[in-house]
């Protein structure tokens, strides 16, 4: 079934013009996906006539949220360091949405041997965030243990939950633990922005490690590729150095309601 809509305005220069959706389908019984525009305009004197047809695409949800905006960092997550995570919050074209409330949730699923028996539990954490003026959002999860086998990442609009002529706005996303043969891990902190030259920045390392352990620190700076700079640091570290319960910004952590999924 097709519905036509016709307008014949005086142009003097842009014209702008808005499609109403309902009027089109109001009892939404044509899941469409595109609305066909075709303008015919007329110049007044020369009579010269030129045509052209563009299509709309049509969308029911009214955000996009996408976990998947840090490349392989967003699949894995580190035991025993902090994961830092960002939300993109959009509208259907694709231009941020800020100012907007997002619920994001993360189930850890854990298990462990005890005695001969193999015990499983599934912990979900869930925390209220606000999209910023690019439409992002900065969450952040506590440094999980060993026995973590996987976190399952949800988030959903407050605002839109789904009904007759718009759609749910959510999203998910699954995070496996990194594997390192020795157990030990290091994470970089991540810059968002670029450093300006001359200037200096101080970029902080997190690692993992037994009390009382002293190693050796590889490290090297690479620019474009090309290793420009390395060295080595001797590190001593014992249990009043340990940060894993600091962080720079606490607003960020998953810490709001906390439900027991399995057992139950």
């Amino acid at each position: 079934m097709e519905h036509f809509f016709l307008f014949q305005p005086q142009l003097d220069g842009c014209y702008n013009y808005t499609i109403n959706v309902t009027e089109i389908d109001p009892k939404r019984q044509n899941n469409y996906k595109r609305v066909q525009v075709s303008a015919n305009v007329i110049e007044v004197g020369t009579g010269v006539e030129v045509n052209k047809t563009e299509y709309l695409d049509r969308s029911y949800t009214p955000l996009y949220l996408d976990f998947s905006v840090d490349g392989n960092h967003g699949q894995y997550y580190k035991p025993g360091l902090p994961y830092n995570g960002k939300l993109k919050v959009s509208h259907p074209d694709h231009t941020p949405a800020p100012g907007e409330a997002v619920e994001i949730c993360a189930t850890v699923s854990r298990k462990r041997i005890i005695d001969t028996w193999l015990a499983t539990k599934e912990v979900k954490f869930c925390k209220n965030y606000t999209s910023d003026a690019d439409g992002y959002i900065r969450f952040a999860l506590v440094p999980q243990n060993v026995d973590s086998t996987s976190i399952n990442l949800e988030a959903r609009s407050l605002k839109y939950t789904g009904g007759p002529s718009v759609g749910s706005a959510s999203t998910s996303a699954y995070l496996n633990p990194f594997y390192s043969p020795s157990g030990s891990f290091v994470q970089l902190e991540t810059i968002d922005n670029p450093i300006p030259c001359g200037t200096q920045k101080n970029v902080r390392l997190l690692f993992t490690a037994k009390e009382h352990t002293e190693f050796q620190l590889q490290y090297q700076i690479l620019k474009q590729g090309t290793v420009v700079k390395g060295g080595s640091q001797q590190v001593k570290f014992n249990a009043q150095d340990d940060v894993s319960s600091k962080y720079e910004n606490n607003d960020e952590l998953i810490n709001g309601s906390k439900t027991q999924i399995s057992p139950a």
